[in-house]
Parts: structure tokens; C-alpha cells; sequence
């Protein structure tokens, strides 16, 4: 088990302890691991977002009225190994709930940096996380993830928050050559549109390929 606190002392917004603490088994015989989590959070308002004055002909943004986020989280998740660990699948869930969460509501005519933050009452997030990890073969190995994430807001929106994502990950390394080929998924998610007309909007799911590779010299260091 790995406990954990923090604490917060602002002066406007008080004093708040945020504990958190992560514990896992291994079942060795059967290849399982079981883990779990809480973890709380808090976090008070900057001072752009209280106090933000009228600058370039446009009004304050600034809200001095906003209160201090805060946050708790709880997950919980399996590991299970196959093959001599040649392939590790795994699940977690983690139903957790953010509470007077602030965010940035775009008016007809101004833009998502040009708006007032408000507060949007209490959000509810639950979500799954699935994970696969394969070794092909000697040094090429496969790993993959995807997230259902499900939330709730007095206004059903949440900006940039997709409900569904993930990636896969191809990896192979051999001596001292790394490649790496990353495919990102985001799914459709609520949005800010950053041009007139201003306002909500709902932004398209995409997706990504990246390709790196590294080769490290002779006489270097050992990773």
C-alpha cells in the first residue's frame, strides 16, 4: 500500500487535506494482480479566473465569485497474465465525482479566452479503462488501450472531454535501435468553436499515426 496527503492552506478559500493511497496483490501462482485507489483533490481558483480586468475593448472575464474545486476518485482494477507474460490483459474501473467544477461558457459573440468562468455545479465521471499487452516476439511487442469515459453536468456539457478513446503501441527494439509506431484515437466530444460565430459546439472524433525511432552509439551510456 503507498499512502499519501497533501494540504492546502489558502487564505480565501481555507484550509483542505487531500489524502489519497494505492494498493495492489499479486497472486504469483496464477499469474493476477488486483489494485485499487482513492485519491480527493483540490484546488482554488487562479487569480486570472477570479480577477481577469477588461483589457482590449472587451469586459472583465474575470469571476470573483467562483469557489475552489474539489474532487475525489476511486478505482479499481485486474491484471491477468497468459503465456509465461506473454500476453497481460487488463481492466480497471474508476467511478469517481468532481464537485464544483468551473469551466469557460462561450457567449454568441465572444470567444472561449474572452469568456466569463462560472461554475457548473457538481459533475459525476464514471469510466473503464481495458488494456492489452502482447509480446509478439523477441523484441516486438504490442500494447494497446481504450477509455469509455461517462460524465454528467447540470447543462449535459463538459468541453474536451471525449467519451471514448485510445491508442495502440508498436514497439520493437533490437540492440540499439528503438522504433515506435503510435496510433492515438479521440473520439466526438463537446467543444468551444474559436471563430465567429462563437459559442458550443460538438467537434468531430480523429486520429493520429506517429513514427520515432532512436539508436544509441557506441560508447554511450547503458540505459
Amino acid at each position: 500500500m503507498i499512502p499519501g496527503i497533501r494540504l492546502d492552506d489558502n487564505q480565501q478559500f481555507g484550509t483542505a487535506w487531500t489524502p489519497s493511497f494505492s494498493a495492489a496483490y499479486l497472486f504469483k501462482e496464477i499469474g493476477t494482480k488486483l489494485k485499487g485507489g482513492y485519491a480527493s483533490g483540490f484546488r482554488a481558483p487562479t487569480l486570472n479566473e477570479l480577477f481577469f480586468p477588461a483589457a482590449f475593448g472587451c469586459p472583465a472575464f474575470g469571476n470573483p465569485n467562483l469557489g475552489p474545486e474539489k474532487s475525489w476518485e476511486i478505482n479499481f482494477g485486474v491484471e491477468q497474465n497468459f503465456l509465461a507474460e506473454r500476453i497481460k490483459i487488463g481492466a480497471k474501473l474508476f467511478p469517481s465525482r468532481g464537485e464544483r467544477p468551473d469551466r469557460s461558457k462561450s457567449h454568441s459573440r465572444r470567444p472561449i479566452w474572452l469568456s466569463p468562468r462560472r461554475e457548473c455545479g457538481s459533475a459525476r465521471f464514471d469510466g473503464v479503462e481495458l488494456t492489452l499487452g502482447i509480446r509478439l516476439f523477441e523484441g516486438l511487442t504490442l500494447n494497446a488501450n481504450y477509455t469509455y469515459l461517462d460524465w454528467d453536468t447540470a447543462d449535459g456539457i463538459l468541453p474536451r472531454r471525449p467519451h471514448n478513446s485510445g491508442n495502440v503501441i508498436l514497439n520493437y527494439l533490437q540492440d540499439a535501435l528503438n522504433v515506435n509506431l503510435i496510433v492515438n484515437i479521440v473520439g466526438r466530444r463537446d467543444d468551444f468553436r474559436a471563430a465567429s460565430p462563437f459559442g458550443d459546439t460538438v467537434t468531430a472524433g480523429y486520429g493520429t499515426v506517429d513514427l520515432a525511432s532512436s539508436y544509441r552509439l557506441p560508447g554511450g551510456c547503458p540505459s
